[in-house]
């Protein structure tokens, strides 16, 4: 248990900030709702980020885990299977979500 609190100590200012932005993410969804929510962030979108995160969206999917798998494989086993397991228990649990939780709720194709 000690290392945990020296390890939130050495890094408080990233913890303090992530437990700010999180707050305010939430107090945003709470109050505004996801469709006003989507719609007012949108508003701030340029050609360049579209053009970017056209492409960067695709860095989610299997293959980049697949490629990042083989290359970790020469470099270190253990980083490749907890990489492996990782996204292999993720998706199972995202599509679990998506198939039998949250199935009422539309998904673009």
């Amino acid at each position: 248990m000690k290392p945990i609190i020296e390890h939130i100590k050495t890094l408080k200012a990233f913890y303090l900030g992530y437990i700010i932005f999180l707050a305010l993410g939430c107090t945003a969804k709470i109050t505004l709702g996801k469709a006003q929510l989507h719609l007012l962030i949108n508003r701030y979108h340029t050609p360049l980020a579209d053009n970017f995160f056209k492409y960067i969206t695709n860095l989610g999917n299997g293959w980049t885990v697949v490629v990042l798998s083989v290359i970790f494989l020469f470099y270190n086993y253990r980083i490749t299977i907890v990489l492996a397991v990782s996204n292999i228990l993720g998706g199972i649990v995202a599509q679990t979500l998506k198939h039998f939780v949250f199935q009422s709720v539309f998904r673009p194709k």
